[in-house]
């Protein structure tokens, strides 16, 4: 994709689903579906021998986060192993684990605040 077709906007949202919005111009858009159907002709590219997917199309991009200046989106066609065996899916909240021991701490907390300061206008 060259400049002339402009970037992708990428609009990550939350409401009601997750999801991420892949936003263009025709020109844009008309030129990131034209690399993709170039990977889907298996004249042109063959399917990839090793487990890892091959990038087919890097379209420039607009990221979605204002604090990620670098983000980039990319298109892979798959591999001889599943996606989910080499590329398994990750959490990005933290685990509920590590939330209820937060929330512990801070209870404990405040309980001793409390009582700190009740023995101090009772002292």
């Amino acid at each position: 994709m060259n400049e002339t077709t402009g970037r992708l906007w990428l609009h990550a949202h939350s409401d009601p689903t997750d999801g991420l919005m892949v936003i263009g111009s025709r020109s844009s858009l008309r030129a990131l579906g034209k690399q993709l159907i170039e990977a889907t002709d298996v004249t042109r590219l063959a399917v990839p021998d090793g487990n890892e997917p091959v990038k087919v199309a890097h379209p420039p991009v607009a990221g979605p986060y204002s604090d990620v200046s670098d983000f980039n989106l990319t298109f892979h066609l798959e591999g001889a192993a599943p996606a989910p065996e080499v590329l398994p899916p990750s959490r990005r909240s933290p685990r509920p684990v590590l939330v209820v021991a937060v929330l512990a701490c801070a209870l404990v907390g405040v309980v001793t605040i409390i009582r700190w300061i009740a023995a101090s206008v009772a002292g």
